[in-house]
Formats: C-alpha cells, structure tokens, sequence
C-alpha cells in the first residue's frame, strides 16, 4: 500500500488549485514521481530516440550529438526493419520517416484488442518475424523488438493506419503542419486512445460485476501500467482556459479538431468524452469557420487543456551544456498539474524513463534492451525540492528555463499562460532593468546568487542541478528501491477534482541525495542545508 504525500493540494481563491507541503521537506528530497497520463518522442527527435521506452538521449562518449548526426533506431513498429548498416539521420528525414515493417497482424488484419486489452498478437509465436504485410506509417522508431511491441500492444496500433494515410498525402494538413502541430495532434491521439483503454476496462469490470457466475475477472496483466485515473475527475477538470486564446489561434485549431474528432468517433475503443455545454459550444463556434460539429469543439477544448497543462521533456544531450535545454518529447503529467509557477521555484523537475537498459547506445553501437512487458511503465517526471520547505507552504516550480531574461519570461507568462508573473524573482529584476535595455542573462548570476536558482552556470553551462538519486545514471525504479518501495512503482493512484482529494504516492521522506548532480555538465557539488 502506498504511502502518503508530502504534497496536499489546497484551493486558493485567486490560484485555484496548488500544492501545498504536508510535511517538512529537506533539500534535495523527491516529493513527487508522476507517470505520464500520455507522453510522445517529438518531431525532433522521433528517429532517435524510443517511442517504446522514452529513454532520454544520452552524450556519446562525453559529447553532445546533434539529432541529424545520430543514427536512426533500428526498430519500426511492431517487428524489426529489414536489416541495413546503420546510418546518420539525414537533415530531411530526421523524424525518422520511411518504410518500415508492418504494424498488421499476418492475416493481413490489423491486431486490435476489442475489450482494450493488449492484442493477442504479441502473443502468437510468428508475432516478432512474421514478414511485413503493408507498410507502417514509418514515422515512429525503437531501440528493441519489444519496445516496438509494447507500444503497438497498448498504442500504435490504434494510430498508425491514421497516421500512415495522413502522411502518405503531401497536401494534407497534418503533413504540411508544423512539427509542434503534428507533435499535439499525436500526443491527444494518444489521451484519446488512453481514454478508450480506461472506459474499457470500466465497462469490463462493470460486466464482470453484473455476472458472478461468468468466472474470474480478465486477465489485466498486460495492461497493469494503467493506474485507476478517472476521465471526469482527473482528466477533463484539467483547466482550459479557452477564452484566454487568441481567437486567431482557436482558428487555428479547426483543422487539428477535425483530425481528433475524426480519430475519436472511428476508434475501436469507443472512447466518450464529456458533451461541451451550449455556452462554450457557441464560443467557440464563433471563432472557428466553418462551424465546428460537438465532438470537434470537444476536441479544441481538449487541446486547450493540452496547451495549458502539457510538459515539454528536456536534455543537453544535442547541443550541449552552454545551450538552452533541448528538448526531445512532451507529455501529460495530469498528477503534476497543480503546481504553479515561480522564476524562483522552490521545487526542480526532472523526467525519467523507467525500464532497466543499459546506457544509451553509441554512435555506432544501437542498445540492446533485456526488458519485460511490465519493466514498460510510461516515462515518469520526478520533483524534488530545491530547498528545506516548511510544512505548509506552496511547492512551486519553473515554467520556462530559469536562465531566461526579464523580458522573456514575462512574455512567455503572458502569451502562453495567460498571467502576468510578480514573483519576487520578477519585481527584483524589473527595479533593475530599464525599458530599453537588453534582455540579457547579465542578471542571472545575480539571481542565482539572491534567489538560490538551482543553475550550473560553471564554465557558462546552463545545466540545472538535480539530487545524486535522480539524476539520469539512476532510475526512478532504482530511486524508489532506495526508499524500500521498489515493489511500488506508481505513483498518484488518483486524484479526485475537490480539493478535499488525498494524493496516494510513494513514501518520498526517506529519499535523500547527498550531492547535486548537473544535468549540462555532469558536475557535482554537495547538498547542504
């Protein structure tokens, strides 16, 4: 059984809803692993590293690698790609784009799991070297046959017919969208199959309830990596703040909503989502030409929530320490959305992929994985204090990259989370820096000095510091191990809308580092409180 939170969350007239200490908490102490509800390799980064396992891309031999000098992984999905020496990702096709193997079963019929459930084909002893049938969308990468199998059990296989017609029309919208469009679009095609997967398993169980003498219940081994979320109170109570929007970029939407709703009323799923009420219904049919149908102004609102509620996935892997993070996937961290934002955050953030593989393959050496169907959890993003809290005060973390100028940061605050940021962070800065001035980081060695921003900045790296147990040498299941809970590897179990909700996690208090460890430039310096 999991242990309490060191978090709460508490209703704030102005805020909403925040996270709030329980307890007191040391410098350095994880307070919070969070599984991602639905979580995608971006455009950037979509060849190289796994959409199976999501292991971050690591240096090669101590070096950053760009995206476009690093091999293709030697997986599409499902089974292996016809074999072929490796090779560097060329500039043009550095999403990983191409022919791969066949995501359809070897009866030419593709492997859907009627009850939401896995398919029985990974189960079939042809399902790894059954030759290809039709060719996969070819967008997608991984770094072993059961990464690729894993995926298209519980994912793909939902998507990539999609997907695959999408991309084979040059003139589509969803080819000659941007990579942050296609990047959306397919992380909701994800949330939308999770929400399939989550209402079938509800209405399994609710016909296995109905019918004592109908046997066992199903066998959800396959499909034990969904923890019991709930759609009406953890999902869609997700703010959207849709009115905040640009009316021009609600516009915007119209395409991306067609494509979602189309994807939603074709899936074998069946997933439902709440009816939009008339009034926001009307909203956003004002701004969308032509008039969009219910299930498409739905599914602009759900994209609202992304935008507002979404992670982006970083590493200093591509272009190294002295670069700005880089980043290579974005996620659904619905357990983690109730903290709010401070230039100065008083909690650090990190995501880490949970399966057991070795290090990250070289740049000619692809890595071998020996892990299990259920070492797969989805990546998880782990919070730790960046300083001793005390019990009762708001946990806070960074929006945006803490090394960022004045100017910068109140834009973004502004047009992207509809608020205008008066941290203390923010007012020290503003009395000192005049209205045409440079938005320069000249201040950033002074705020880390006043503020006690958890930046590298040695040698000009821009590298945040993260505890020894969290940093990327070590899972978050090896993390975890290191508190006695490794038979317990969620992490929120769920999370009701009212603020009287109790979070269920591990038992974080005992998590202790006796270092940081930066994330750049891979220097340590201890932890002291």
């Amino acid at each position: 059984m999991a242990a309490p939170s060191v978090l709460d969350i508490r209703m704030d007239p102005v805020k909403g809803r925040c996270f709030f200490t329980k307890t007191p908490v040391s410098k350095g102490q994880v307070v919070l692993e969070a599984r991602a509800y639905a979580f995608i390799v971006d455009s950037e980064s979509v060849g190289i590293v796994c959409s199976g396992c999501h292991r971050p891309p690591a240096f090669v031999e101590g070096q950053p690698v760009a995206q476009t000098a690093r091999p293709l992984l030697p997986y599409g999905c499902h089974v292996p790609c016809a074999p072929s020496a490796p090779s560097a990702a060329p500039s043009a096709s550095a999403s990983g784009r191409g022919p791969t193997a066949s995501p359809v079963a070897a009866d030419g019929q593709d492997a859907i799991g009627v009850d939401g459930s896995p398919s029985g084909r990974a189960n079939r002893p042809d399902a790894t070297n059954a030759p290809p049938s039709a060719e996969c969308c070819g967008l997608l990468r991984y770094c072993s046959p059961e990464c690729a199998r894993t995926d298209y059990d519980r994912f793909h296989q939902y998507e990539c017919a999609a997907m695959r017609q999408w991309l084979a029309d040059p003139v589509h919208s969803f080819t000659t969208s941007s990579g942050y469009i296609q990047d959306l679009t397919r992380l909701l095609m994800r949330t939308i199959t999770r929400i399939g997967i989550e209402q079938s398993r509800q209405r399994q169980q609710s016909a296995t309830s109905a019918m004592p003498d109908a046997g066992s219940a199903p066998d959800t081994k396959d499909s034990d990596w969904i923890l019991p979320y709930t759609l009406d109170d953890h999902l869609w109570t997700l703010c959207d703040n849709v009115r905040a929007f640009a009316p021009d970029l609600i516009q915007s939407y119209t395409p991306v909503a067609a494509l979602l709703a189309s994807f939603a009323s074709l899936h074998p799923l069946r997933p439902v989502l709440p009816a939009i009420d008339d009034a926001t219904y009307e909203y956003i049919s004002s701004l969308q030409t032509p008039r969009p149908t219910r299930l498409e102004a739905t599914m602009t609102l759900l994209i609202c929530k992304e935008e507002c509620n979404s992670f982006g996935v970083y590493t200093f892997a591509y272009h190294g320490k002295t670069a700005e993070r880089q980043s290579y996937g974005l996620a659904l961290y619905t357990d983690a959305v109730f903290f709010n934002h401070a230039c100065h955050p008083n909690i650090g953030h990190v995501t880490r992929a949970l399966a057991k593989h070795p290090q990250a393959f070289s740049v000619n050496v692809p890595v071998q994985t020996t892990a299990t169907r259920d070492e797969h959890p989805v990546s998880t993003m782990v919070f730790y204090a960046t300083q001793d809290l005390a019990a009762g005060q708001e946990a806070l973390i960074a929006y945006l990259p803490l090394e960022s100028g004045i100017k910068r940061r109140q834009a973004t605050t502004s047009e992207c989370f509809f608020f205008e940021c008066r941290c203390q962070r923010c007012v020290y800065e503003l009395g000192r820096v005049g209205p045409d001035d440079a938005d320069k980081d000249g201040m950033v060695d002074e705020c880390v000095q006043e503020f006690g921003l958890h930046l590298c900045r040695k040698d000009g790296c821009k590298g945040w510091l993260v505890p020894s147990k969290a940093s990327r040498q070590d899972s978050a299941k090896d993390l975890m191990a290191g508190a006695g809970a490794a038979d317990a590897l969620g992490t929120v179990a769920a999370m009701a809308a009212a603020v009287t909700s109790e979070l269920s996690a591990h038992d974080c208090s005992s998590i202790q580092s006796a270092q940081w460890v930066c994330e750049g430039c891979r220097d340590t310096r201890p932890i002291v409180s």
